[in-house]
């Protein structure tokens, strides 16, 4: 049987959660140069000139990429799903919100929706979401996983 999961999945196309996340942590003229980066990959157009920021996100490999993801609305598909679904997303995300979740699950109710307490964006065990912890979290591969994750996947997939 065919079955769907969404875990830390974004509500929103990927060329609006790029925005996001970036919109913060942005000075200004950096802001107008992704915002530029942005509409060129949404209009399909490959991007030239791109500031050394920048490379490891929009460097000329991933462009073609990009352009691809950027036609796609997670809502929209995930609408479309006719099996079953799981949509699963950790408190403590910094990357995805808890509300970028409820939106799938609004998108298509059939879906079971479970939030997974004190789970980062890299399904890691973190109960903040201070930038010194989640950092920690992104780079030591020792720290476990989220409790309640993989009971959460054996559970949806265990018939």
């Amino acid at each position: 049987e065919v079955a769907f999961i969404s875990i830390a999945g974004p509500a929103d196309d990927a060329a609006s959660l790029l925005r996001r996340q970036l919109a913060s942590a942005l000075p200004p003229a950096l802001t107008a140069a992704n915002e530029s980066i942005l509409s060129q990959l949404e209009a399909g157009q490959l991007v030239s000139e791109v500031p050394p920021q920048f490379m490891a996100l929009y460097r000329q490999s991933v462009q073609p990429y990009l352009i691809s993801w950027f036609k796609y609305d997670p809502k929209t598909e995930i609408a479309n799903i006719h099996a079953p679904c799981l949509i699963l997303q950790g408190t403590t995300d910094i990357q995805v919100e808890a509300a970028d979740a409820e939106r799938l699950h609004a998108a298509n109710n059939t879906c079971e929706l479970r939030m997974i307490e004190d789970m980062n964006h890299v399904f890691k065990y973190i109960s903040s979401t201070g930038a010194q912890e989640q950092q920690r979290a992104y780079l030591d591969p020792a720290l476990p996983l989220a409790p309640g994750l993989v009971d959460a996947l054996a559970d949806f997939l265990t018939p």
